[in-house]
């Protein structure tokens, strides 16, 4: 599904290179969670970015089911191989729950119905009743399974996350990890999370310590 080939990547300053990544090689294959872990600086938020396609490695490739990611059209990648789920949720908080993912249906250019978000909210434990509030009015828990339903809206085969559980107490946090290994585990999504959690580094099927 996705391999990384010797990839390096880093940051010129004032004539100082500095190094994040170095010559990392690793395999995320369909049907498994795993967890990104290490400590501050070490290039957790910076891996997730390159499989994003919002930055490019300084050296080595990321692979796609065997496509150079370099060479992919990246908005159609992004609106329909990966879903991209943020610790603080970048919500639009003028539209309620089910507004949110429509509008993510309608970019990633597929039936964009209030039924159609409705039946991805209940996926991720969300009811009707909730959908229709402003999600300025939900919980943490709750906006971050919009945001995870939002990024199901394109039907991704891959599932970015950075630091998902950060700011949920630890009622939510188990809540957000059980839904991230049932789209491993029983929708076979490749799911990747960067985190620093414990409970989901433990709970992931793989780790890749950086």
């Amino acid at each position: 599904m996705i391999e990384l080939q010797s990839v390096s990547y880093g940051y010129q300053q004032k004539h100082v290179y500095h190094p994040i990544l170095q010559d990392l090689s690793y395999q995320f294959d369909t049907g498994s969670c795993y967890a990104i872990s290490g400590p501050s600086g070490s290039g957790k938020t910076t891996l997730l970015s390159l499989l994003s396609g919002f930055d490019r490695p300084r050296s080595g490739k990321i692979l796609i089911d065997g496509a150079d990611l370099a060479t992919l059209d990246l908005n159609f990648y992004r609106a329909k191989t990966i879903g991209v789920i943020f610790q603080n949720y970048n919500l639009l908080s003028h539209l309620n729950a089910a507004e949110n993912v429509q509008l993510a249906l309608r970019l990633a250019s597929v039936p964009s119905s209030l039924e159609a978000a409705l039946a991805l909210l209940a996926e991720v434990g969300i009811g009707r009743e909730t959908a229709t509030r402003s999600v300025t009015a939900l919980s943490g828990g709750e906006q971050q399974r919009v945001a995870i339903a939002r990024a199901l809206a394109g039907g991704p085969k891959i599932i970015l996350a950075d630091e998902p559980t950060g700011n949920l107490d630890q009622e939510n946090q188990q809540t957000i990890i059980n839904i991230f290994l049932s789209l491993a585990h029983e929708q076979g999504k490749c799911v990747i999370i960067a985190s620093h959690a414990s409970e989901l580094v433990q709970s992931a099927d793989y780790v890749l310590e950086l």
